[in-house]
C-alpha cells in the first residue's frame, strides 16, 4: 500500500526528525568516557615529580582528540594555583597526521608538557580518557580526579572544575571524580581528517571510545 503525505504532514515529519537527532547530538554530547581509579597517594613512578610548593596538576590527553581545547581552555584559568603537565599519553602519540583541531601540543599556557606513548603514566595514574585530570597536595596526597569540561568539547562552568579550584585552594579533596569527557586515550587514531572539523569532532566525540 503507498501511503500518501500532505505538504503539512511532511513538514511536520520533517520536523519531528530534526528534533529526534537534535536531541541524540545532545545526549550524545553530555555522555562521558570510561574512567578510571586514580591512586589516593601519588606513586612512584618515573619523569613526572610532584612539586614541593604546589599543588601538582596532571592532565592527561589522547594527541588527536578535538574535544581536548576545551579542557585546556578551562585548566588555563587556575595556571597560578598549581603546578600543570599536558602528558600526551597512548598509541597515537606520534602520528603524522595534520593538527588543525586543538591545542595540545601547541598555543597553551600550561606549562611543561611531556609524551606517554606507551600509555605507563595514564594507567598508573587511572587515566582512561582524554581530558582526565589528577592534582596532588604537594605532600602527595589526591586532591582531585576526573573531567573539568560540562560535556564534550564545551567549555564554561563545570562541576569538575569547580571542585577542582576549591580542591587546589583548601589542599583537600573535594569528591570522589566527575565526568570525563573526550575519546579513549588507547585508541589509536581519534578523528577523520578528511573530513571538516564538524565531522572530526563527530567521530572523536560519539562515545568513550576511539572510531
Amino acid at each position: 500500500m503507498n501511503l500518501v503525505f500532505s505538504k503539512p504532514q511532511w513538514i511536520a515529519l520533517w520536523c519531528i526528525a530534526v528534533l529526534c537527532s537534535s536531541l541524540a547530538f545532545h545526549g550524545t554530547m553530555q555522555s562521558p568516557g570510561k574512567g578510571g581509579a586514580s591512586p589516593n597517594r601519588f606513586p612512584s613512578v618515573n619523569r613526572v615529580a610532584l612539586n614541593n610548593n604546589k599543588p601538582t596538576v596532571l592532565v592527561f590527553v589522547h594527541p588527536l582528540c578535538p574535544c581536548t581545547p576545551a579542557t585546556i581552555s578551562q585548566l588555563e584559568t587556575i595556571t597560578t594555583a598549581a603546578h600543570i603537565t599536558v602528558i600526551q599519553s597512548g598509541p597515537a602519540v606520534g602520528l603524522n597526521k595534520p593538527d588543525t583541531s586543538h591545542r595540545s601540543t601547541q598555543d597553551h599556557r600550561l606549562g611543561r608538557q611531556m609524551s606517554d606513548a606507551s600509555g605507563e603514566l595514564s594507567r598508573a595514574f587511572g587515566a582512561m580518557t582524554s581530558g582526565h585530570v589528577v592534582a596532588y597536595s604537594p605532600e602527595g596526597e589526591l586532591l582531585f580526579s576526573g573531567g573539568v569540561t560540562p560535556g564534550r568539547a564545551m567549555t564554561g562552568p563545570s562541576k569538575g572544575l569547580t571542585e577542582l579550584r576549591e580542591a587546589l585552594q583548601s589542599h583537600r579533596r573535594v569528591s570522589t571524580s566527575t565526568d570525563v569527557f573526550g575519546c579513549s586515550i588507547f585508541g589509536s587514531a581519534c578523528c577523520d581528517y578528511e573530513g571538516s572539523r564538524e565531522t572530526q569532532n563527530a567521530a572523536c566525540c560519539s562515545d568513550g571510545e576511539s572510531v
